[in-house]
């Protein structure tokens, strides 16, 4: 994109006539709401973001970009929201949104919001989509060590977090 390679006058103008030419087609709103936070205007793009969220609001991918910007923005709960509406949209294409809301649940400040059996459950489903996948993260196990920790399973945790850290060492993030 226009963006990416750093023209932004020329990737906003791009958006602007293919939204003249397609009022209502989604995607397009998606795309310039994706550039326009790579061109480090967050704020703009969550605003052509819930123009196309009027459009599509099933839009799992929206809905995971929805859910980034309101936890950069710290408002925690119009994140969780969106993650859960990405989430239940389509996991297998928003397996970040599901990490992110799993982290959330488990380190919310408001002690009445935090779920670990949701983010154990979240982060289990992701770990799972990886290794279907042929992959891992540490990242992912990480997540599901702490969601077992809130539930209070230590041996889980500890098992967890020790494959974690082993992957993270076999891939070169951990001395």
């Amino acid at each position: 994109t226009y963006a990416v390679l750093g023209y932004r006058t020329k990737a906003i103008e791009h958006f602007q006539r293919a939204l003249e030419l397609a009022p209502t087609d989604s995607n397009i709103y998606i795309g310039f709401g994706y550039d326009l936070n790579q061109l480090g205007l967050p704020d703009e793009a969550a605003r052509v973001w819930q123009q196309a969220e009027k459009l599509d609001p099933q839009n799992a991918k929206l809905q995971e970009f929805l859910g980034s910007y309101f936890q950069e923005q710290g408002d925690l709960d119009q994140a969780i929201t969106h993650y859960r509406n990405a989430v239940q949209t389509d996991v297998t294409q928003t397996m970040v949104a599901a990490n992110s809301l799993a982290v959330i649940l488990i380190t919310h400040p408001d002690p009445s919001k935090r779920n670990g059996p949701e983010a154990v459950q979240l982060a289990l489903t992701v770990h799972e989509l990886l290794q279907s996948r042929g992959e891992s993260s540490p990242q992912v196990l990480t997540t599901l060590a702490e969601a077992y920790t809130l539930c209070g399973q230590w041996e889980k945790a500890s098992e967890t977090l020790t494959e974690a850290i082993r992957l993270a060492q076999s891939m070169g993030q951990l001395e």
